[in-house]
């Protein structure tokens, strides 16, 4: 690109440059209409509408000559001050070394100066972000829908999408982590015309779709959804989405109880899941589960003792409680799950499956019991137990 022209775009949010000027005119009210800037910066209304509307590029020149008469810096106009203190990456990294409360910090400061629709609803987006990572799905519901309109707006008059792209799949996302299914319907026939051109929001628009057929019982229509998240995360180079797809996927497949297709998705998203010990402690899980199913007992036994003796391992104690239930599963020795069902640091759905399996193994036991006791008393009369009555 030629050094006489301006940049396209922001430095930060990639907002068109065109988009990014008309909204700041919009703020500084009627003053800043195409006439009166025209006039001011010494070019034609005509000239400055085509700039303005994206049908021609904008040279610095120009550009110097806008930023003053908006009294607005250049680099805060391009967006390129967040830069050094305030960028999305260095926010999404925070979030990324879990230290939450300083991303939300920087988040808070760039929309304290945040100016024009766009980057305002970048700032609720991120905000969001944070909230969604941090556990926090209902405060990040809140900022998306604080979102919504603005994006709503600003594609409205600019027919620029990225943004209500981006809300719209993120509330579709929540609703089903939420379990709010009854959102969804809505959220899909929304989403669905902004996501064809992106493999990975279709992977996750597919993947919404999925969760709320398995809320309704339509596992068919599940599998299928599932099936093609899978295929849009594909084409990608994104692993930690293909893992999660494969994971879902064999789920579903044990769900439907075909444990061998369950036991290949499984098995390649432990392989794919690299470094991300998240995705892999829930892939192991699913596929311990499998090899049970499957009467693979010893190589349940094998893959659970293994996993709890990684120290990666440890940070999850929801799915280590899960796989002590597991291993009791798969050797018949209970005492695992009594260890889930009595220690108080796990968390209480933990202890309720814990007493579960341990309830239904007393079950089966008497079951057992009384049908051999049943078996050995089979063609004889039953002894009379009289009492010895001195009365009698």
């Amino acid at each position: 690109m030629s050094q006489l022209l301006a940049p396209t775009h922001t430095y930060q949010g990639e907002i068109p440059l065109w988009i990014r000027i008309r909204e700041l005119m919009k703020e500084k009210g009627s003053s800043h209409s195409i006439t009166a800037m025209a006039a001011r910066i010494g070019v034609s209304r005509e000239t400055l509408r085509v700039m303005l509307n994206g049908e021609r590029e904008i040279y610095w020149f120009e550009l110097e000559k806008i930023a003053q008469d908006l009294k607005v810096p250049i680099a805060r106009l391009l967006m390129e001050d967040l830069k050094e203190h305030l960028s999305r990456d260095m926010i999404i990294k925070h979030v990324a070394n879990n230290q939450m409360e300083a991303a939300m910090k920087m988040a808070n400061e760039w929309l304290a100066v945040s100016n024009g629709l766009s980057e305002k609803a970048q700032c609720y987006s991120i905000i969001a972000y944070i909230h969604f990572w941090s556990g926090e799905y209902e405060l990040a519901k809140f900022s998306y829908l604080q979102m919504r309109p603005i994006a709503e707006e600003v594609y409205a008059k600019y027919q620029f999408q990225e943004l209500l792209s981006g809300c719209l799949i993120n509330l579709l996302n929540i609703a089903v982590e939420l379990h709010q299914y009854e959102q969804v319907p809505e959220l899909l026939e929304a989403t669905e015309p902004f996501v064809k051109t992106s493999p990975v929001k279709m992977g996750m628009w597919h993947y919404a779709k999925g969760k709320w057929k398995l809320s309704i019982y339509e596992r068919k229509q599940a599998k299928n959804s599932f099936y093609q998240c899978l295929a849009q995360m594909k084409q990608t180079d994104n692993n930690l989405a293909i893992g999660r797809s494969l994971t879902h996927l064999g789920h579903v497949e044990y769900v439907d109880r075909n444990y061998v297709e369950a036991k290949v998705l499984l098995l390649e998203a432990i392989e794919i899941s690299g470094e991300d010990p998240g995705l892999r402690a829930s892939a192991i899980k699913e596929l311990a589960k499998t090899l049970i199913k499957l009467k693979e007992l010893q190589a349940a036994e094998a893959l659970i003792r293994n996993t709890l003796q990684e120290e990666w391992f440890g940070q999850f104690p929801d799915l280590k409680a899960r796989l002590l239930i597991l291993l009791s599963r798969a050797t018949g020795d209970s005492r695992h799950a009594k260890e889930v069902a009595t220690h108080r640091g796990y968390q209480m759905r933990a202890r309720f499956h814990a007493y579960r399996y341990l309830e239904l193994e007393n079950l089966r036991r008497s079951r057992q019991s009384s049908q051999a006791v049943g078996k050995k008393a089979k063609g004889k009369l039953p002894k009379r137990q009289i009492p010895l009555d001195q009365n009698f």
